[in-house]
């Protein structure tokens, strides 16, 4: 054989052997190996990512149609079960927006959310089983609270707490259900303008008003 064509061959071989290792599966017909596709009538990556047997294994990534210098999505998948670390990004420059876990399409466990471009978190709150349960944090950019509330099944329950940027608190509100129900207090520069009932999201009962501490009028409902 020509010396000279030697390289052209070895070329050759190793692009037939990559081209070989994408989008197969094994013998029992389950995706197996480098695995990606591409949107319809386009050369744009959709997602990549490795099959093992049939699961994920791995890092996936998951590409916008025309912004996709960056990632939008990434699933880090362990060796063990479904559980896969996710990522949503800004795909125009990278920036982080959320993270958390999920098992199959169900968000499970702390997700934080971040303020646009930047690592400093906006918010942080727990999932079981998709729905939203425990104590949710709200946070300014400079780190303080918001608001701090809990929540069941998706719904608020029990006292939710709001602060201004300074850290004062501006009310202190209870839920059922996702509705107001209960004692409602309003506060200004630490002292309390507002207090009242609320019944079914309505405020019931006598509602008080105060100036500089001093109770200036109430309101029946």
């Amino acid at each position: 054989m020509n010396l000279r064509l030697i390289p052209f061959f070895l070329t050759l071989l190793s692009f037939s052997a990559f081209g070989q290792a994408i989008n197969k599966v094994d013998a029992e017909g389950k995706r197996h190996g480098k695995w990606q596709k591409k949107y319809e009538k386009s050369n744009q990556i959709r997602y990549r990512g490795q099959f093992h047997h049939g699961k994920e294994v791995g890092l996936f990534e998951y590409f916008d149609l025309k912004k996709n210098k960056h990632p939008y999505l990434t699933r880090q998948f362990n060796d063990t079960n479904r559980i896969a670390l996710v990522s949503y990004y800004l795909p125009e420059n990278g920036a982080i927006v959320s993270r958390g876990k999920m098992l199959d399409s169900l968000k499970i466990g702390l997700w934080v959310y971040y303020h646009k471009n930047t690592n400093d978190t906006l918010m942080m709150e727990t999932y079981q089983d998709n729905q939203l349960t425990g104590v949710r944090k709200i946070f300014f950019p400079n780190g303080k609270p918001t608001e701090i509330s809990y929540f069941e099944n998706n719904l608020l329950q029990g006292k939710t707490k709001t602060f201004d940027e300074e850290g004062d608190k501006l009310s202190e509100l209870h839920y059922k259900d996702g509705l107001l129900d209960g004692k409602a207090v309003y506060f200004k520069e630490g002292k309390i303008i507002i207090e009242g009932q609320y019944k079914d999201d309505k405020r019931v009962g006598t509602w008080y008003y105060y100036e500089n501490g001093v109770l200036m009028e109430t309101k029946h409902f």
